[in-house]
């Protein structure tokens, strides 16, 4: 499936037919242009709404609008803007009839998104490069309303943990203490006033922790990183007991221990281990008996990520990472693997696999004596949406599940969110590792 910004071509091609008649365009305008070529969606969206307000392109600037929302993981308000661009002529202009269909899909809407599809393949040209694309996303709408013509009751109650841990920005890799008091996790929120953004609008990432409060509710989060002398940055691997285990990518990757004490973390300290700590980068876990790692990799082939494993032989040396199955490891990406309690179960976030939209989260159980795993399956609905969701995590035996999800209703970026299986959900789920979570 083509990745949301692939289709940002299709977007230039409509700007050309309703831009092209205004004279002359603002500053405002011709920069918020340019941030969009750019990718950078979180500076364009001002500029585009300061053109709406002055009443300058409105077909155009409401349609970008609405996108760079969509790109924010705002798809109800990006929505609001593309349905303002509306005329006669984009009744039959393919281009906008996705655009409008996509933030349908987003939305959860879609019994809507369903029609602008179909509209789509109506309109467009038989050679249009864009239609195998619509197509599969006309059958993630399928795989996506089989929960909702069921009308059975969700099997999960889903939280997101709000403005104490999700910002506008992406927040992700969510980790919980064994104990369940500490949630440590990424950000690409700025830190400090001056700090410059990247080149997609975003800022570096940076690890966050919150603590569990009386009655469930997460303490506001605080940067992890100042809180220590070493200066070093550091993404997160696992807890492993009490000991947050995180890598810095300085000098071609290093793992370190942070121990903890109570609700606060000592210095980090340089981990006596072999295992490079280049296999953390971006996603790397150990299984619970630290005997093997499973992770993402950019393969030099095809510019994708794919998930390796490596196995340790002796106590001092590892083995030659090795790309495992091709039935988990699609054309597109695999990211974010993680092993669960028993060892033998992986949960991974794939592009490429059939999904509801975007990465969806799949479970698969490994063999070690043959090497071997088993078909992944999707984890489905709430688990899953039309958005991205990735990094899984359990706590207290699959009570509580954390993901990272770019669904609708958040606060923008991907946001943190908790899921909390029914007594009936929980119990198939215990008993029987290859039931359908």
């Amino acid at each position: 499936m083509l990745p949301l910004k692939k289709w940002t071509a299709m977007a230039t091609l409509f700007a050309i037919t309703t831009a092209g008649s205004q004279a002359q365009v603002s500053d405002a305008l011709h920069r918020a242009e340019k941030y969009f070529e750019q990718e950078d969606y979180y500076n364009s969206l001002p500029l585009f709404e300061e053109a709406i307000f002055k009443g300058e392109d409105l077909v155009n600037a409401n349609l970008k609008a609405g996108m760079c929302l969509l790109f924010l993981s705002k798809p109800e308000k990006g929505l609001e803007h593309i349905k303002k661009a509306n005329n006669p002529q984009n009744e039959v202009n393919p281009n906008y009839q996705f655009w409008l269909g996509r933030a349908f899909h987003l939305s959860m809407k879609i019994d809507s998104a369903l029609r602008c599809y179909r509209k789509y393949l109506v309109v467009a040209s038989q050679k249009d490069d864009y239609r195998k694309g619509v197509e599969e996303l006309i059958g993630q709408i399928h795989r996506t309303e089989i929960h909702f013509l069921s009308g059975d009751k969700s099997p999960y109650d889903v939280t997101n943990l709000g403005e104490s841990i999700n910002s506008p920005f992406t927040e992700h890799s969510p980790i919980v203490s064994k104990d369940g008091q500490i949630l440590v996790f990424t950000s690409r929120r700025p830190l400090f006033a001056n700090e410059v953004p990247e080149a997609d609008g975003q800022f570096t990432s940076k690890l966050y922790y919150s603590t569990r409060q009386d009655g469930g509710k997460w303490s506001k989060a605080i940067p992890l990183h100042p809180r220590s002398k070493n200066k070093i940055q550091f993404t997160s691997v696992q807890w492993i007991d009490d000991k947050l285990i995180v890598m810095s990518p300085e000098h071609a990757g290093s793992l370190w221990e942070i121990e903890r004490e109570g609700n606060e973390f000592k210095d980090p300290v340089l981990m006596k281990s072999e295992i490079p700590g280049r296999y953390f980068k971006p996603d790397g876990n150990f299984n619970p008996t630290m005997e093997r790692v499973i992770f993402a990799n950019n393969s030099l082939f095809d510019g994708t990520y794919d998930l390796f494993m490596v196995e340790r032989k002796t106590e001092a040396k590892w083995s030659k990472p090795w790309k495992i199955t091709k039935n988990i490891n699609s054309p597109d990406d695999e990211i974010a693997p993680v092993w669960l309690e028993d060892g033998k179960t992986i949960v991974f976030s794939s592009k490429g696999l059939k999904g509801l939209g975007g990465y969806d989260l799949f479970k698969t159980v490994y063999d070690h004596e043959t090497r071997t795993f088993t078909e992944p399956e999707n984890l489905g609905y709430p688990i899953n949406t039309p958005g991205n969701d990735t990094h899984y995590f359990e706590n207290n035996k699959g009570r509580s599940i954390f993901v990272s999800s770019a669904r609708a209703g958040g606060l923008g970026g991907t946001d943190i969110y908790l899921l909390k299986p029914s007594e009936e959900a929980f119990s198939r789920k215990k008993g029987d590792h290859h039931d359908h979570w």
